[in-house]
């Protein structure tokens, strides 16, 4: 027994950290709004805003606490680390993200902060990655038309009548609505779930939607992240999407932890990602596809995480979404599969060029109606011609009753003339 306490720390400790990839999505946000005037807002539940799409104070506060517990868990990295090369944090070109990344960078790292540094270690993707990522309207036209298509998914349509049932008539009061077919779109829905959301993370008094139009607001909350969730995964992002947006991603993280195994000197040992929900939900959707892995919904200042486990001579993938350890595998099963699996540029100017008319989940509809088109027609065509051909045998055999043998040519006239 005294034995095995000796061995299960030495086993332990043998185990290490020796590369993080993170990538998190910014803090609670404003909602969106029109501020091009320079005006403030104020929102449909009544709450004041500054400036749309912005990060909020306690988003700020979020992302540095999430830096101090990455402090926590990567200081023997940390301590490891011989350049500031070894340190990478990209974010998008938004004010949240950037702000997020800042804040995030604070937390991990004290002395950056107090010598009010933080910034300079902070960089852009580049525009080929970013076109990647975000799937640019110019990059890849078909996405536009695949998320307006991708609107009318099952899915959707049934959080409509969810959200409709459990709360329908209290929303018709508070917008003032004539009946509920503003709950039936998806610009609406997004719009009153977007602000919501916002509201409710920053922790504004929302208690007058319950004491005035019999709302409990946890409960819409709750609906209303069911609907992100349900669009996030349907609408914004889905399988085929997931393999345009990774494909820039993955050989980066692989390459990183390639780089940590032969060694290579200055190799990056943190990598950062400071992005948006639909930046997240696609690695998310690429691991699903690979490993089988869930997928969870990322709320306001989620990270995905991927780590680089050396134990003696073996390397280990460990896949973490927040503190939750999802998945495990060594390292070359998790570089073959993942790069495997990954479009080719041929692949993705396919997609991103292709006309998009059909929805997946009604081509086959398209299909079948057309072959029952056809079918009916067909068949509709076979019983005429059985009528006809029925009818001329009856009209000979009673003009041959007649006593008008050898008058065929008479009998084929009249039929002529019937018809």
């Amino acid at each position: 027994m005294f034995i095995l306490f000796l061995i299960l720390p030495m086993t332990i400790i043998s185990e290490k950290i020796v590369f993080v990839f993170k990538h998190t999505r910014h803090g609670v946000r404003s909602p969106f709004f029109d501020d091009s005037n320079g005006k403030t807002y104020t929102d449909v539940f009544g709450m004041h805003w500054e400036k749309s799409g912005e990060l909020t104070g306690s988003g700020i506060s979020h992302a540095f606490s999430l830096g101090m517990k990455g402090h926590q868990k990567y200081k023997t990295l940390q301590d490891a680390m011989t350049s500031n090369s070894q340190l990478r944090i990209k974010t998008t070109n938004t004010s949240r993200t950037k702000r997020t990344a800042k804040s995030f960078l604070e937390g991990m790292f004290p002395s950056l902060f107090v010598k009010n540094i933080s910034s300079l270690f902070v960089e852009l993707f580049d525009e080929d990655e970013s076109n990647h990522l975000l799937l640019s309207e110019n990059f890849c036209p078909s996405y536009k038309k695949m998320r307006e298509y991708n609107k009318k998914h099952p899915a959707i349509q049934e959080m409509y009548k969810k959200i409709n049932d459990s709360f329908g008539e209290e929303l018709k009061l508070l917008f003032e609505e004539k009946n509920y077919d503003f709950l039936f779109n998806f610009e609406r829905v997004h719009q009153i779930c977007d602000t919501l959301i916002s509201d409710y993370e920053s922790y504004r008094n929302l208690t007058f939607l319950m004491k005035e139009y019999h709302i409990l607001a946890k409960s819409l909350y709750q609906m209303c992240i069911e609907f992100r969730n349900v669009s996030l995964f349907n609408v914004e992002t889905n399988a085929t999407i997931a393999n345009v947006a990774v494909v820039k991603t993955f050989p980066i993280i692989v390459q990183a932890m390639e780089d940590v195994i032969n060694n290579k000197p200055n190799h990056i040992k943190i990598l950062v990602y400071s992005g948006h929900d639909i930046m997240i939900a696609p690695m998310e959707m690429y691991l699903k596809k690979i490993f089988g892995t869930p997928l969870i919904y990322p709320h306001y200042g989620s990270n995905l995480n991927l780590k680089l486990i050396q134990n003696e001579n073996e390397f280990y993938v460990e896949y973490y979404f927040y503190d939750d350890l999802i998945y495990k595998t060594n390292f070359n099963n998790f570089k073959e599969k993942i790069l495997e699996g990954l479009w080719t540029n041929e692949e993705i100017s396919e997609f991103c060029n292709r006309d998009v008319k059909l929805t997946d989940f009604n081509f086959a509809l398209f299909i079948f109606v057309v072959c029952f088109i056809i079918f009916i027609s067909c068949a509709f065509s076979f019983f005429i011609y059985k009528y006809l051909k029925r009818k001329k045998i009856n009209k000979r055999k009673i003009f041959f009753e007649k006593g008008n043998e050898g008058n065929e040519l008479d009998f084929f006239n009249n039929i002529f003339f019937e018809i």
